[in-house]
């Protein structure tokens, strides 16, 4: 299962022009699923810096945590944020993931990739920013994602 585009917000909500939201509605939807499964995440949990905005991903981040995310993908939103708040969010003992998000020094800004067990499979998963998002924060960069891609 995938998601996206929360964009800080915790209760559905179409404010924006696209769906955003909606944490109780999906926890329950996964805790009904049955067997075995992924749950990954596309990216922009949040959307912006401000004090409120920021304490709004916490609780998104706390939700998706207890739903058992495997792994969250760097969007823009995230990366709009830099690497130091970007670093605060990845601590919150979830996997961000991304391949071609890597701060000033050419590290990688998060985990380049996890990889989970399920169901006796092994999968590795990674995510990828359009490196057409020009706009990231402080000590951040976006390579190609096909080389940074090809590079794992």
């Amino acid at each position: 299962m995938f998601t996206g585009e929360t964009l800080g917000e915790l209760e559905p909500c179409n404010c924006s022009g696209k769906m955003a939201g909606g944490l109780p509605r999906r926890a329950g939807y996964v805790a009904q699923q049955q067997g075995p499964r992924l749950l990954v995440d596309v990216g922009c949990v949040g959307r912006g810096a401000r004090t409120w905005e920021q304490l709004r991903v916490r609780a998104a981040l706390r939700a998706m945590k207890a739903m058992g995310y495997d792994a969250i993908n760097v969007g823009e939103h995230e990366a709009w944020l830099g690497r130091d708040d970007l670093a605060g969010m990845a601590s919150e003992d979830l996997p961000f993931v991304s391949a071609n998000v890597i701060d000033a020094s050419g590290e990688p800004a998060v985990l380049p990739f996890v990889i989970v067990e399920r169901a006796g499979l092994r999968v590795a998963i990674t995510g990828v920013l359009d490196d057409a998002v020009r706009d990231v924060g402080s000590g951040l960069k976006v390579q190609p994602p096909i080389e940074a891609v090809g590079r794992l």
